[in-house]
């Protein structure tokens, strides 16, 4: 989070027009924001307070501040297809994710959910991420860069992590892979009794195999399985409606969590 009353070189700002369209820029020093309604230059910019208004040269009027978490993730440069903030909210929700915990996640992709766990995590904690395509590391670690003001606590592997071994006694493990059930045996190992195993899958066949293996495996328990809906709404003086636009379905979330072996009568 941004503290600066001020717009700085190197700040990574978002500008948002009349009709809401909102656009991320980066302020450096030559540096030009140009759009359909116009351009202005970053040093008309710089110097300028967090929560004003700029005009363009077409004499358009954008509001300037810091970018969101949520406005930075949607608009951020991606490799990969990314994980909606609002499936974030809820996997750092349900992950249970505090600071100072020790977290597993396969699925790197353009680092978003790294970035999200990080910011929960903090200083204290750790992340180590598993991604087996090497091409989509570096964006990752420039977006987790941008993401978290530089965090560092945190480590790439460019391995599979169904050929790894894992940590012990980790707070969580969140995946984003298309088999999770494969390794269920090498994920209760990893997580401490307590700890919290995330799935992010897209189809429903998927999470039912995915589901069927958890009930029937002695280290998991409460298990369940969410989806998330996003949609606005519309408010002025004399009405109030639904947008017609909704982000709807873009994956299932499946919770486990791991226990200690039940006692048998």
């Amino acid at each position: 989070m941004q503290n600066l009353n001020q717009f700085l070189y190197e700040h990574q700002i978002l500008l948002t027009d009349a009709r809401g369209r909102k656009y991320l820029e980066t302020l450096s020093p030559g540096g030009k924001f140009q759009c359909h309604l116009g351009f202005i230059e970053h040093q008309n910019i710089v110097g300028t307070y967090v929560g004003s208004w700029v005009t363009t040269s077409k004499n358009h009027l954008l509001f300037a501040e810091f970018p969101s978490f949520e406005d930075a993730v949607t608009l951020i440069n991606r490799a990969t297809q990314i994980i909606y903030p609002k499936d974030l909210a809820l996997i750092i929700s349900k992950a249970n994710i505090q600071e100072g915990d020790s977290v597993i996640e396969a699925g790197l992709g353009s680092g978003i959910l790294t970035s999200a766990i990080l910011r929960n995590i903090g200083s204290k904690g750790h992340v180590t991420s598993y991604e087996i395509n090497p091409s989509v590391i570096p964006l990752a670690r420039a977006n987790i860069a941008t993401l978290t003001n530089g965090m560092e606590n945190y480590l790439i592997k460019n391995s599979n992590i169904n050929r790894c071994s894992l940590t012990k006694g980790v707070d969580s493990i969140i995946l984003d892979l298309p088999e999770p059930w494969k390794i269920l045996t090498k994920l209760s190992d990893s997580l401490k009794p307590g700890g919290r195993l995330l799935c992010f899958l897209p189809t429903i066949l998927q999470v039912h195999k995915l589901t069927s293996a958890l009930h029937d495996h002695f280290l998991f328990t409460s298990v369940e399985t969410t989806e998330t809906m996003q949609r606005q709404w519309h408010i002025t003086k004399n009405s109030a409606r639904p947008s017609h636009r909704m982000i709807g379905h873009t994956g299932f979330i499946t919770m486990a969590i791991r226990c200690i072996p039940r006692h048998q009568d």
